[in-house]
């Protein structure tokens, strides 16, 4: 196992809790219950297999769009991470789940027969010092060599939601009914039923699958990225039954 790519920090500090569990069982005769369940939740949390498999609950029913699709007037790609001007750089620029969704919106614009029209969608933090995410995301696209006049930007929104809404204002004035969505699978229900609730026909095209990642030896370790797929997975959760107990998908 190459210590390249091996993150021993966590799985340490996981060890040294179940060494302490042991310890404090042996010395005082007690079973630490609350203890053990806790280091076990510590444990499951941030184990990958266990994370690859939730997050699929949420993106095995979107399977990788396999074919054009006839009769969308537009794709529209949503924005996630940016981040605000930093040093060394003087510019804000896209988180890698920005950036991989504009590229994927790229793409299909590229080698899906007629090459569509592309919607980014974000607005943007006012604390965060950077300009509506949409701008950001439309200076990708044309470094994926989408032509500027094929990129429309929709600049107001600061949710999903908000997304769907102004998305859906710009589409029907438009004339267009019918989208081609792009987001992360993982958080394609939430988008696509916004989506629909804001009155478009959606055909979902998502990308940054996470269940394709192999489990090899360094994966059957606890991580951080499984803690971060399933503060995702949390949120995402929470984020359906919110949308659906206000009506909003």
């Amino acid at each position: 196992m190459s210590l390249s790519y091996f993150q021993p920090l966590l799985a340490a500090v996981i060890l040294l809790l179940i060494a302490a569990v042991i310890w404090q069982w042996r010395r005082s005769g007690c079973r630490p219950t609350l203890l053990v369940l806790g280091v076990l939740s510590l444990f499951l949390v941030s184990w990958p297999p266990l994370a690859s498999l939730m997050v699929g609950l949420l993106e095995d029913p979107y399977p990788v769009l396999s074919s054009p699709v006839d009769g969308a007037g537009a794709i529209v790609v949503l924005s996630s991470t940016v981040y605000p001007p930093y040093p060394p750089l003087p510019t804000s620029r896209l988180g890698s789940d920005s950036f991989e969704r504009c590229q994927y919106a790229a793409w299909l614009h590229r080698n899906w027969g007629r090459r569509l029209p592309i919607l980014a969608s974000g607005g943007s933090n006012a604390d965060e010092g950077t300009p509506p995410y949409a701008m950001v995301m439309t200076v990708a696209l044309q470094r994926e060599g989408v032509p500027l006049e094929m990129i429309w930007s929709e600049t107001q929104s600061r949710s999903t939601r908000e997304n769907a809404l102004y998305s859906a204002q710009i589409l029907r004035a438009k004339g267009i009914r019918k989208i081609v969505l792009v987001t992360e699978a993982f958080h394609m229900a939430r988008a696509m039923r916004a989506f629909r609730k804001a009155g478009l026909e959606v055909v979902p095209a998502p990308c940054g699958y996470r269940r394709f990642h192999l489990i090899t030896q360094e994966r059957l370790l606890p991580s951080w990225e499984a803690i971060a797929w399933n503060e995702d997975l949390l949120h995402e959760a929470l984020g359906l039954l919110w949308y659906h107990l206000r009506g909003w998908a």
